[in-house]
């Protein structure tokens, strides 16, 4: 079946994004076009399973045709990858459940004004990176099946709306396109900076995510840290079979510590999350349920966080993903160069140090720092080598978390 690209919504009050596919019509976008925003060819490239793939006219690659386009209004550039069924194909085809076994590397050269700050879409995004030196984004994702509502069957209502009011699906397919949100050079889309890297992909028809951060400007205090909204028909096209979807959101080290003051370890030990639909909020669990939608799984390593609801129903549930406390859960820093003064060691020329913390229940180390969370004293040791690897000295150090 013909498709169209689907929309991107976006508002700075706090940090709102989204994607949907309101206004779709059974007629499809001409191939290798926008409908938002103007065309990026610059640096354009496909590989699928590491293997790059020749590119042709029409911005296609082989079977495939795959489309970038920069949407200033929006801060984003959204990327839509479609199949191509005949060399004389007007418009591109979905993609197929075969093509769910396959893993999508998109590359593109965005302005060079513009600062690439997150990645968020439909299909299974697994990394999202700009290379500033090279000005290349790089984008790996695996389609996903999801159950899709065009615009004349809900009166071309708002995507909130249009979730709650269709029953069915207009169709079901396998889909994956994205937006990366950027900064401009007048200083527009800054606000994705709150998230900087972060990751959010679904397979739900719409879905919409807000920041407040403790700190963070014009902070809404109900919460604090990522609050989305999901929405998509209850049932998949042929009016029987639930409608289920994923959401995953993963955030590098140094976006958690942003965000809530502490490491990926320490958040993930405090994190709370909720569900909210039809007026009732209900906290979800780590434990396996057996309510869909009140199941999730978050995963902290020295790379990250990354939480997951693996299965969503529907229509419109809200979920909220903060501290317990509302708060930030930072306390007391202290970076390398304080901890080895504390310590009293000096770091040999040319040779290197470790620091290992002894009461982990008060403090954390990451990205070069060391965090109190937990009021009481955060215990550690120095060990200093030399440029040969040979040890040189080891010492105690000691502070206070308030």
């Amino acid at each position: 079946m013909k498709r169209t690209f689907r929309c991107i919504i976006a508002s700075s009050a706090l940090l709102i994004a989204g994607l949907c596919a309101v206004g779709q019509t059974a007629s499809a976008n001409p191939l290798g076009s926008c409908n938002m925003g103007t065309l990026v060819t610059s640096g354009l490239g496909l590989a699928i399973d590491g293997v790059a793939q020749t590119a042709g006219a029409r911005n296609s690659f082989g079977n495939y045709t795959l489309v970038v386009c920069r949407d200033l209004n929006n801060s984003s550039y959204t990327t839509s990858l479609g199949g191509i069924s005949s060399p004389y194909s007007s418009a591109p085809d979905d993609l197929t459940q075969t093509d769910t076994t396959h893993v999508f590397t998109i590359t593109f050269s965005p302005q060079a004004e513009d600062i690439p700050l997150l990645a968020e879409g439909h299909g299974n995004i697994t990394k999202f990176a700009y290379d500033a030196v090279a000005n290349v984004v790089t984008v790996i994702a695996v389609p996903m099946f999801y159950s899709d509502i065009w615009g004349n069957d809900c009166n071309n209502q708002g995507p909130l709306a249009c979730a709650a009011a269709v029953t069915k699906a207009t169709h079901d397919s396998v889909a994956l396109w994205h937006s990366v949100r950027f900064q401009d050079s007048s200083g527009k889309g800054s606000e994705w900076g709150y998230l900087p890297n972060m990751i959010w992909s679904s397979n739900a028809y719409m879905f919409w995510d807000r920041t407040s951060c403790p700190g963070q400007a014009n902070a809404d205090l109900s919460y604090s840290g990522i609050q989305f909204e999901i929405g998509g028909p209850h049932f998949r096209s042929d009016g029987v079979t639930p409608n289920t979807a994923q959401a995953t959101v993963f955030m590098p080290t140094d976006t958690v510590i942003k965000c809530w003051g502490a490491p990926p370890s320490v958040v993930a030990a405090n994190l709370q999350i909720t569900r909210t639909e039809y007026g009732l909020t209900q906290v979800a669990t780590t434990d396996v349920v057996t309510e869909p939608g009140l199941e999730y799984s978050v995963t902290a390593t020295e790379e990250g966080m990354l939480i997951t609801i693996p299965q969503v129903t529907f229509s419109v549930p809200k979920y909220t993903m903060g501290t317990k406390s509302k708060k930030s859960l930072s306390h007391t820093t202290k970076t390398i160069a304080q901890v080895l003064t504390l310590a009293h060691i000096v770091k040999p020329s040319k040779g290197s140090i470790k620091v290992t913390i002894t009461s982990v229940k008060t403090c954390v180390a990451a990205l070069g720092k060391l965090y109190g969370f937990k009021s009481g004293t955060c215990s550690f040791m120095v060990t200093s080598y030399s440029k040969a690897g040979k040890k040189v000295k080891a010492a105690k150090g000691t502070f206070h978390v308030q």
